[in-house]
């Protein structure tokens, strides 16, 4: 088991992004809130400010979910290196 943890983290860090891509997708595909829902709503009334103040938070959402995701793995597994 410790051997194959940096394979397992590696999936489970991919799954974390693909993850954050679905539901933005899936919250502009059909929702009425949310971040996907913001973006869509700006784009059809021409904010461009608003929008890219939201895929900002976005993407600080997503790199801060990263960062404590990365930390607690190697809190919790100090055997198994992470790249990155």
């Amino acid at each position: 088991m410790p051997a194959s943890m940096p394979f397992i983290i590696a999936g489970a860090r991919t799954g974390i992004g693909v993850a954050y891509i679905m539901v933005f997708v899936s919250e502009l595909a059909g929702a009425s809130s949310g971040l996907g829902y913001l973006i869509a709503v700006s784009q059809l009334s021409y904010r461009i400010d608003r929008m890219i103040a939201t895929l900002f938070v976005l993407g600080l959402l997503g790199a801060a979910t990263d960062q404590a995701f990365t930390y607690s793995v190697r809190r919790l597994f100090p055997w198994a290196q992470m790249m990155g």
